[in-house]
C-alpha cells in the first residue's frame, strides 16, 4: 500500500495532506513528516483522501497527538471520512484527545 504525504507550511502552521492508507507499511512516512516540522505552533492533519486506517495507523496518530500536545503544538485532524472517524470513535480517541481535535468530512 502507498501513502502520499504533502506538507504545506505558512505562518507557523503546518498542514499535512494524506492520500492513501495509514497502515503498518506506511506509518513511518507519517512519523518522518511530523518529525521534520520545526518552529510550528499548529499542525493540521488532512485525512480527506485517507481510505483506510489500521490499528498501527491509529497508534501512530495517537502517539503523534500526544507528542504535539506535550510540545504545546495545537493539532487537528480534518476532513476525516465517516468510516475512518467511526474507528476513532469506537476506540474513544475523541474523548482522550478532545472532540475539537477531530473534524469529520462533510458529505
Amino acid at each position: 500500500m502507498l501513502l502520499k504525504v504533502k506538507t504545506k507550511i505558512a505562518n507557523e502552521v503546518a498542514t499535512l495532506h494524506f492520500d492513501g492508507v495509514l497502515d503498518i507499511s506506511t506509518v513511518e512516512s507519517i512519523q518522518t513528516s511530523v518529525n521534520k516540522l520545526i518552529d510550528i505552533h499548529e499542525v493540521n492533519l488532512d485525512f480527506d483522501k485517507v481510505t483506510f486506517v489500521d490499528s498501527t495507523g491509529i497508534g501512530t496518530i495517537s502517539k503523534i497527538l500526544r507528542k504535539l500536545n506535550s510540545e504545546g503544538v495545537t493539532a487537528t485532524i480534518r476532513n476525516i471520512p465517516p468510516g475512518v472517524f467511526e474507528v476513532f470513535e469506537i476506540l474513544g480517541l475523541p474523548e482522550i484527545f478532545g472532540e475539537k481535535v477531530f473534524q469529520i468530512k462533510n458529505a
